[in-house]
């Protein structure tokens, strides 16, 4: 998710895409996203991304925190593989990712 993880724009905004509601789907020599829905939360401001807010942005979605088990990032220019998938659990991480 090169230093810019997610399409960052002008101004310190960037647009969130949001896979949720399915699965992670393990093959033999590849991964994908199985079901679920993608929303798209446009001009995140970067200066107050954290853990925090993601999980402030998937409560809105319906989701509490004790239901979710993990959350998972990855660049967008880079190929949805096991490698590139990486593991959101603190607030460095949301710094990573921008």
């Amino acid at each position: 998710m090169a230093r810019s993880r997610f399409c960052k724009e002008e101004m310190g905004f960037f647009d969130l895409k949001l896979y949720h509601g399915g699965r992670i789907d393990y093959g033999i020599e590849s991964i994908r996203y199985v079901g679920g829905e993608t929303t798209i939360i446009a001009e995140m401001d970067s200066d107050w991304w954290s853990l925090y807010e993601a999980y402030s942005e998937l409560r809105h979605l319906g989701y509490p925190r004790g239901n979710i088990s993990s959350l998972w990032y990855k660049d967008p220019a880079l190929p949805f593989t096991d490698e590139n998938l990486m593991s959101f659990s603190t607030d460095v991480d949301s710094e990573e990712m921008y």
